[in-house]
């Protein structure tokens, strides 16, 4: 009897923006290079996204600070998720589910254990995935200079938006 083919969901261009609001500096920066995989069958999630891809800074000296000093982007040029969906929900019927996600996310090389709670809506050959959740700069070793401490956010703001295509059967 042959074997049943896992039913994936994927997609490369997934829009992730994170907003660090400061007592002296509101900041954001966005990429549209966020690809990702939800397998159907299993509920397992992988997310990536390269660094280096987030613009729209405050300054072009913003943008260099962020890469050199703060996610350190030569040495860590990638910020990953890997989980799984522990709602018992069915991704083969569309609909539109709150889900949480239990897994890995990987920023400056510090991979740290969490719960992210998100909407998954499902539409024929399509998912769209909706979540905003925080991110403790120190949880992945991010250190703020004395200097710049009021300027940057010890926690940030993350939102993420993507369509992921159904794999053809």
């Amino acid at each position: 009897m042959p074997q049943q083919k896992d039913t994936v969901f994927a997609g490369n261009a997934g829009d992730v923006r994170f907003i660090s609001d400061a007592q002296l500096e509101h900041i954001e920066a966005a990429t549209d290079q966020l690809a990702g995989a939800v397998n159907g069958t299993s509920r397992e999630v992988f997310f990536s996204l390269s660094v280096v891809s987030f613009h729209g800074f405050n300054s072009g000296l913003q943008s260099e600070h962020f890469n050199e000093n703060y996610l350190e982007s030569d040495l860590f040029p990638v910020a990953t998720f890997k989980g799984k969906i522990i709602d018992d929900i069915d991704l083969m019927q569309n609909g539109a589910f709150e889900v949480r996600v239990k897994g890995l996310l990987t920023i400056h090389g510090v991979t740290v254990e969490r719960i992210i709670s998100g909407k998954v809506v499902i539409n024929g050959t399509t998912m769209k995935i909706e979540s905003t959740f925080p991110v403790l700069l120190a949880d992945h070793n991010i250190t703020i200079p004395k200097i710049v401490e009021m300027k940057i956010a010890r926690q940030v703001t993350v939102m993420v938006n993507m369509t992921l295509i159904r794999n053809k059967s």
